[in-house]
């Protein structure tokens, strides 16, 4: 088994921990518990060179500076339970997705890095309620494959924004990713989706023909008893191709219901209801619905059915939605700008208020901010309870706790 290291002192506060050891992190992704929540990104930590078969620290090499999985688990009073790194595993590039199951165990699937080499193979773990790793998967896609007829064809990750993971229904995980095989001159791409049994076997797995491959959106749409896929042709760079090709960037769509056994419920190729929607985040609702959040003229988000069709729409404000967290049972909470908006269950607005204004702690990378632009967008948010909620900042360049003023229009 992978030992982490582990370090927790008595009654250590969150935004301590981060205000001394800041310098020496990335925070990458959140996941919540119940009454609890995890930090998931990456720490820079210094180690020797090994000489003589790896067995001896060599005395006449600097040190060098490795990028270790970090986990903080953290109390909703901010209380800290525990933090670790996990030396034995990959460094890590980029924490693509993290979710909890419902025994509060997390889902991790990171990005691995060599040097300064980002690699393509992703690794995908699962660690228990007190951050011991149960079980890891590493190169779980194959770079290259020779088939029967001696024909090589190399088969890769098509975008790293399809990799996401969601817990399953029996405390296990399930994956996603998008491929491009190249055999020849010719080039397909494959959506694939994998669920693992709690110990780590593959207990089933989809390969869906695509040609949208793009940023992906998991949902578990639990009363629908299915995962929600949600493709889109938007990549990280598809703005500024839309720029320089001097043509409009025209968003693309797909949505895709997969049973908890693995078959197909639906699909639909760009639904004519939300055709013009740029996606930027998704949540599970009520029923077998699920909201979509992002942009078209404005900022919009709108309840999808299973059958594609939208079944009411909220667009009055301007921008863009970046990101959405359920907010108790009778709402959502949705990232705008600079502000953060609050829709009851029928998408009527409740409130509009300004992040800084409910802002109660923070956490800012003052190495990235000096390097990045001011307004950078909200990556992500949790709900912590009792109105507060967790946000952090695209690229981690901020991490903030914010309580919603009960009065704020």
């Amino acid at each position: 088994m992978l030992v982490p290291n582990a370090a927790c002192f008595s009654a250590e506060k969150l935004w301590d921990v981060l205000r001394l050891e800041g310098k020496e992190l990335d925070l990458m992704n959140l996941g919540s518990f119940a009454g609890e929540y995890a930090i998931v990104g990456a720490k820079y930590v210094e180690t020797s060179w090994l000489s003589q078969g790896d067995s001896e620290v060599s005395p006449f090499l600097p040190p060098i500076v490795r990028k270790q999985l970090y986990i903080l688990r953290v109390a909703a009073d901010d209380t800290m339970v525990w933090r670790q790194t996990y030396p034995g595993l990959p460094d890590v590039h980029e924490i693509f997705s993290v979710d909890a199951t419902s025994d509060q165990r997390l889902c991790i699937v990171f990005g691995e890095q060599r040097g300064q080499e980002a690699i393509l193979n992703p690794v995908l773990l699962q660690v228990d309620v007190v951050g011991n790793i149960l079980w890891a998967k590493r190169n779980v896609i194959s770079l290259s494959e020779v088939n029967s007829k001696a024909t090589e064809s190399v088969t890769q990750i098509a975008n790293l924004d399809t990799l996401r993971v969601i817990a399953s229904p029996d405390n296990a995980c399930a994956l996603t990713f998008v491929t491009r095989q190249f055999t020849g001159e010719t080039e397909k791409f494959q959506l694939h989706v994998i669920q693992y049994s709690p110990d780590g076997n593959i207990q089933w797995q989809q390969a869906l023909d695509t040609e949208i491959y793009g940023k992906l959106f998991l949902i578990n749409n639990k009363a629908a008893n299915h995962y929600v896929v949600i493709q889109t042709n938007q990549s990280r760079d598809a703005a500024i191709q839309a720029m320089v090709l001097g043509v409009p960037f025209v968003p693309q769509t797909s949505l895709i219901g997969i049973g908890y056994t693995g078959e197909i419920s639906y699909q639909f190729i760009n639904p004519i209801s939300f055709s013009n929607v740029w996606v930027k985040d998704a949540s599970d609702a009520a029923g077998d619905s699920f909201l979509i959040a992002g942009k078209t003229k404005t900022a919009w988000v709108g309840k999808i059915t299973s059958s594609g069709k939208v079944l009411g729409f909220f667009d009055e404000l301007v921008g863009e939605y970046n990101a959405v967290s359920k907010a108790g049972s009778d709402g959502y909470l949705f990232a705008r700008g600079d502000s953060v908006v609050l829709l009851k269950n029928d998408l009527k607005i409740y409130s509009n208020q300004k992040i800084k204004d409910v802002t109660t702690h923070q956490y800012v990378n003052q190495y990235l901010m000096a390097r990045l632009a001011d307004d950078m967008p909200v990556e992500q948010m949790i709900s912590l309870g009792e109105d507060e909620y967790l946000v952090l900042y695209k690229l981690g360049s901020k991490l903030l706790k914010i309580r919603l003023n009960e009065k704020g229009k």
